[in-house]
């Protein structure tokens, strides 16, 4: 019993689309999208935490860089609260006030120059000999500590006494604020600033501001174009604090964090390019996105897989399987059934337990078919043998009457009976037994009519043309009569050479047609055969037509014919199984 391999595709593939396959990923595709999509809001958020990092982490360095700062200021604060507690220094007694200024910033090469100055402006006494006086009245810093009353840190400044950009940090000579006595000042240099501080991690990108509230730089080489417009910068450094993305004067993005130093007016702002802040951010996003979206494909995958392992290809084994049973391969079956899930093995053996009984069935049917063959062969060879018998009684009849009008009457009984011995053994010999060859058929029944034809000299038989067409008996017999019975009537009334041209051709889809047509000879005699009369000759006549339209009707065919039978044509209707 031949077996179907497992795996085996059917003739038409299922469609992918209709597939449970299909149908079963997008369910689970459905499914899973609840759980992608907050995948993805989680890592939505997880980048604006992220984003928050970074700018939190640039914030703290801006704060390690004002603690540094501070710290620097908080020393020139406690130098200058030093100071100003000297007498000498208090009273602007020379040369013991330049004195100690000059020992208090020696050693300190942060510091430029440290001076009291008058109410009025006027430096009074200075670390730095003056060669001129010197009136600091309408700095901006003098201002703000008039104002405040408070140490204060102001600038840059160009110092009129070192000749270098500063800083100046100062404070009222009196602890308690009185302005009358005046004011110490502190220089401190502004290119020990730019070298010393450190933003830490050697990061290159990352570029430090020193700013005051009217947005002036005052680091020394500071590239101000990298700064927002100034117009932004004031309106951002509002508080203690900040974070701000923003495009500079020169066209690029960056990511700015202010930080205020503590009793100063002096912003810290580290500034980093916002494309390398935001790209590792985006980088890890895109990551995250991306590793959800590969988990979302490998699951589909494996169920993709998994479905084609444990369903669909024994979907496609036993589709195949029915396939090759419909294709009348009735001995296949399904094969490695205890490897399948339960489901698929009980449908299986089901499917096979139903191949077994059909195969039965089919052998049964076989069996009825063969012995139904059988009696039908012997039906038609006892038919054959019985119209032998009655065809041997018309010949002795025929050869023991003298009369010849009736001889010829006994021979065309005889030939009729021939014609039906013929239809039955041409079925005995046919291996259908129901359809009959008819370009086998009728070329044996003109060679037995012309038995009929022995003696006749009106009458000739042209050889018979026919396509391979297959007629079941009920449609060979009626019309090899109609073919017998033209014959017979041309035989007995032709009183000149005649030829008789027949033909079974196949017309048109569906549809077959039988041609009987004459040629006479008018010019030449024969000798006709015997006939009583004119009145016996009509008689023949109306029995011929009557015959003739009888077996038309009952073969359902389109009969058209001369008066004389001299022409006959019959449309013939087919089974179209039954053209070779």
């Amino acid at each position: 019993m031949p077996d179907l391999k497992l795996g085996e595709q059917a003739a038409r593939p299922l469609e992918a689309i209709d597939s449970v396959r299909t149908r079963l990923s997008t369910v689970l595709a459905l499914s899973m999208l609840p759980v992608l999509a907050f995948g993805i809001a989680s890592a939505v958020s997880q980048y604006y935490d992220r984003s928050e990092a970074v700018e939190q982490q640039l914030l703290g360095k801006a704060e390690l860089v004002s603690k540094e700062l501070q710290a620097l200021f908080l020393g020139a604060k406690q130098v200058l609260e030093i100071a100003r507690t000297q007498p000498g220094v208090k009273n602007n007694v020379e040369p013991a006030c330049s004195r100690f200024l000059q020992s208090t910033i020696a050693g300190l090469p942060h510091m430029g120059n440290i001076a009291t100055i008058s109410p009025a402006g006027d430096v009074q006494c200075s670390a730095l000999p003056a060669d001129q006086p010197v009136n600091v009245f309408g700095d901006q810093w003098f201002r703000s500590i008039n104002a405040r009353k408070d140490f204060i840190v102001g600038g840059p400044i160009l110092g009129e006494l070192s000749g270098e950009v500063i800083i100046v940090a100062a404070e009222p000579l009196s602890p308690e604020g009185n302005m009358e006595e005046g004011v110490i000042s502190l220089s401190i240099r502004t290119d020990y600033i730019g070298e010393t501080l450190d933003i830490g991690d050697g990061d290159q990108e990352l570029e430090l501001f020193l700013i005051n509230l009217e947005g002036r730089s005052l680091l020394p080489g500071q590239q101000r174009r990298k700064l927002p417009p100034k117009k932004v910068l004031t309106t951002y450094l509002t508080g203690d604090r900040g974070i701000l993305s923003t495009t500079g004067d020169d066209g690029k993005d960056r990511l700015y964090a202010s930080i205020r130093l503590d009793e100063s007016d002096v912003y810290v702002v580290l500034a980093r390019p916002a494309l390398s802040a935001s790209l590792p951010v985006l980088t890890e996003l895109l990551a995250d996105v991306a590793a959800l979206l590969v988990l979302f494909a490998v699951t589909l995958l494996i169920v993709w897989l998994a479905t084609e392992r444990m369903s669909i290809r024994w979907v496609k084994h036993l589709r195949a399987v029915a396939i090759a049973q419909r294709r009348g391969m009735s001995t296949v079956r399904a094969r490695d059934l205890e490897k399948a899930p339960i489901e698929y093995r009980e449908l299986g053996e089901a499917f096979n337990s139903m191949a077994d009984a059909i195969e039965r069935r089919q052998a049964s049917l076989v069996e009825s078919i063969t012995e139904r063959e059988r009696l039908l062969r012997e039906i038609h060879h006892r038919v054959k043998n019985n119209l032998q018998i009655v065809i041997s009684l018309f010949n002795l009849n025929a050869r023991n009457t003298e009369d010849e009008h009736e001889r010829a009457q006994l021979r065309d009984m005889q030939v009729r009976v021939e014609s039906l011995a013929l239809a039955h053994h041409a079925a005995y010999q046919s291996g259908d037994m129901q359809l009959m060859p008819m370009d086998e058929f009728l070329p044996s029944l003109m060679e037995h009519a012309r038995v009929m034809l022995e003696d006749e000299d009106c009458l000739s038989l042209r050889p018979i043309q026919t396509d391979a067409l297959r007629l079941p008996m009920d449609q060979a017999v009626p019309l090899a009569q109609i073919i017998l019975e033209v014959i017979s009537f041309l035989r007995k009334t032709a009183d000149v050479p005649t030829e008789l041209d027949i033909s079974l051709r196949r017309d048109r889809p569906g549809w077959a047609v039988l041609s009987l047509t004459t040629e006479t000879e008018p010019q030449e005699d024969c000798e006709p055969a015997p006939v009583k009369g004119k009145e016996e000759e009509d008689r023949r006549l109306r029995l011929s037509r009557s015959l003739v339209s009888a077996f038309a009707r009952q073969l359902g065919g389109h009969l058209q014919a001369a008066t004389d039978l001299s022409e006959v044509v019959l449309d013939l209707p087919l089974d179209e199984d039954d053209v070779i």
